[in-house]
């Protein structure tokens, strides 16, 4: 059996762990999407994701969008998912976390809209209604 060197084992690590998380931006921010001078992205404080418009959302330093597909009628009486029609619905910290289930989950704006919620984060004010996955519409 041979032993691999250290400073070998060490280069290779480093560079499978910047492989696998990204490298620093341009300014020097692990938070987000590169917010230097040339990205075009505002570089000032971050802002409450929860906050932002779900299409910004994405282009926010810090942020990422939720997004789903919307569950509509099939025609026949039941339920289909749309997953044709990918949509930002609301925006949270980059940091957080979700459950990663499968939720369905309504707008308190227009709660008889269901959507099939893709990481299983729910918006800011958002009901959960159930984990049941609906068949594609098309």
């Amino acid at each position: 059996m041979s032993l691999i060197p250290l400073r070998l084992l060490m280069s290779v690590s480093l560079t499978a762990c910047l492989a696998l998380v990204g490298c620093t931006g341009a300014d020097g921010d692990d938070s987000g999407p590169d917010s230097g001078p040339d990205s075009g992205l505002d570089s000032g404080p971050p802002a409450e994701c929860a906050d932002v418009a779900p299409e910004s959302c994405d282009a926010t330093s810090g942020c990422v969008a939720i997004s789903g597909y919307p569950i509509l009628d099939d025609g026949a009486g039941g339920l289909c998912t749309d997953y044709d029609s990918l949509t930002p619905l609301g925006c949270m910290s980059s940091d957080g976390g979700c459950a990663g289930v499968l939720t369905i989950a309504s707008d308190p704006a227009d709660p008889e809209t269901l959507w099939y919620l893709t990481s299983g984060c729910m918006p800011e004010g958002w009901t959960f209604v159930e984990s049941t996955e609906y068949p594609s519409c098309s």
